[in-house]
């Protein structure tokens, strides 16, 4: 699934209890992360949140098949 569907598909989502965390960020790094909620249309925390998720996703999906091949 590409960015801009995940993206997307993050707008959709009913919101889940959530709490505040602090986290620290490259300026350049946080340029990048607002110009996409800029382009999308999305707050800076649901762009940041739905990369979390992505990213967690591919590795317990990386996780999964390593244990399936040993």
């Amino acid at each position: 699934m590409n960015l801009q569907s995940k993206l997307n598909k993050a707008t959709k989502l009913k919101k889940e209890e959530s709490s505040y965390k602090t986290i620290y960020l490259k300026k350049s790094l946080i340029r990048k992360v607002e110009q996409l909620a800029d382009q999308y249309g999305l707050s800076f925390s649901n762009v940041v949140s739905s990369m979390v998720e992505s990213s967690l996703e591919e590795l317990e999906a990386e996780n999964s098949s390593e244990k399936d091949e040993q």
